[in-house]
């Protein structure tokens, strides 16, 4: 894809007596799998134009939790071979990204009651992905991971918290490759990984919090290249060959 796709929201509630949800979401290629027999399977996504979130909530006087994201990717692939039958032979996942991927997220909140200081208050999450790659089942797994980044990839966020029963948690992350397999039940795995990037991604966060009855969790996180493998003991074989730049 040439297109660079945008996504922008903004937002202002008060009042609300129940869960606040808002999500700006800009993405380039994305895919979804879901097989429950053999399969070969092969993708290929390529986005060129980059990808730009933004999102603004103001809210007050509320009575539930508030969830609030903008995130902006450029390439996303997600498969699921739910049963022991659905074996894969071949997988090949192939992902270029180029341009900006930016995400940037707001928030000014004032007065939120979940209910209970233990349960979550506020959840918000500005991210900003240039390739990922998410893979699950339960049968014996054989393929190949390719990624490339060459562009910016960046994610900001500004919070603005007063006066809040319950959890707060904040997340920023710019990531460039993503990728991940979780098999626990499968008889072998066997996965050749090959992830690059040509770019610093950038997360950024600045926050005020005041007058929290609970956690609160912040987190800023800047990631090149990102593998996680799952497996169990009892699987006979694993072979992961992996290349990250």
């Amino acid at each position: 894809s040439y297109t660079k796709p945008s996504a922008s929201l903004d937002a202002v509630v008060a009042g609300v007596d129940g869960t606040v949800e808002m999500t700006s979401a800009a993405i380039g290629n994305s895919l979804s799998v879901d097989v429950t027999g053999s399969a070969n399977v092969a993708n290929r996504q390529i986005q060129r134009g980059g990808a730009l979130a933004n999102a603004y909530l103001s809210a007050s006087d509320t009575v539930g939790g508030i969830n609030a994201t903008a995130a902006a990717i450029g390439n996303s692939a997600s498969m699921e071979f739910a049963t022991p039958a659905a074996s894969i032979s071949d997988m090949n996942n192939y992902q270029r990204a180029w341009g900006k991927h930016n995400s940037n997220l707001t928030l000014d909140v004032r007065n939120v009651d979940s209910g209970d200081a233990t349960e979550q208050a506020i959840e918000s999450t500005s991210a900003a992905i240039a390739n990922s790659l998410s893979v699950s089942g339960t049968g014996s797994f054989s393929g190949r991971n390719d990624q490339l980044f060459n562009g910016d990839v960046r994610a900001t966020q500004t919070v603005d918290i007063a006066n809040v029963t319950g959890d707060v948690d904040i997340t920023t992350a710019a990531i460039a490759n993503s990728a991940s397999f979780d098999f626990t039940e499968a008889e072998s795995f066997n996965l050749n990984n090959t992830q690059r990037a040509g770019f610093d991604p950038t997360a950024s966060s600045s926050v005020n919090i005041e007058g929290v009855l609970g956690d609160v969790n912040i987190t800023s996180a800047g990631i090149s290249n990102s593998l996680s493998v799952t497996t169990l003991p009892e699987t006979a074989s694993v072979t992961v060959n992996s290349v990250q730049q």
